[in-house]
């Protein structure tokens, strides 16, 4: 699982770019990716921020390996409760992607409960996508956000 991680260390620094919300709402997304002590994992910061200024989404994360040595994302933001865990996912990368790193809760068949994804896109010009899909229980498992981001000048 190091190969995530160093393909997410080779990327580090600061991104932005504009992106659509489930609720059809342009935005600015803004991601710093740092690395971890030891080069162990990274840490993540991401915000998506409307035109008006409002803040859509704002998240912490680390991508790191757990106790077990199995990879992990440990996120918490200001939409939800605590600092939750997901599981490393199999995902296939978009057409011209170079490599995609998926994290998820939950069953996405599971209607019953809360299903949670996260992907993050290595594009080979440099850039980076973020994507996030989910489902509240009872309701409908889908794509909700998507922002493809590149480098910010003088962070390469």
């Amino acid at each position: 699982m190091q190969l995530e991680i160093d393909g997410l260390l080779a990327r580090v620094g600061r991104y932005g770019g504009h992106g659509i919300n489930h609720e059809e709402e342009p935005f600015h997304g803004e991601l710093v990716l740092q690395p971890l002590p030891g080069d162990r994992g990274v840490s993540l910061e991401f915000r998506a921020v409307g035109i008006d200024g409002t803040t859509y989404h704002h998240e912490c994360a680390w991508i790191a390996p757990n106790a077990q040595g199995e990879t992990v994302l440990y996120a918490i933001h200001a939409n939800g409760g605590g600092v939750m865990q997901y599981e490393r996912r199999h995902g296939t990368p978009p057409e011209g992607c170079d490599q995609t790193v998926v994290f998820g809760v939950g069953q996405p068949a599971e209607a019953d409960e809360l299903r949670l994804e996260v992907a993050i896109d290595l594009w080979p010009d440099g850039d980076l996508s973020y994507r996030h899909a989910w489902g509240l229980p009872g309701g409908d498992y889908k794509p909700r956000s998507d922002v493809r981001m590149s480098v910010e000048r003088g962070e390469e």
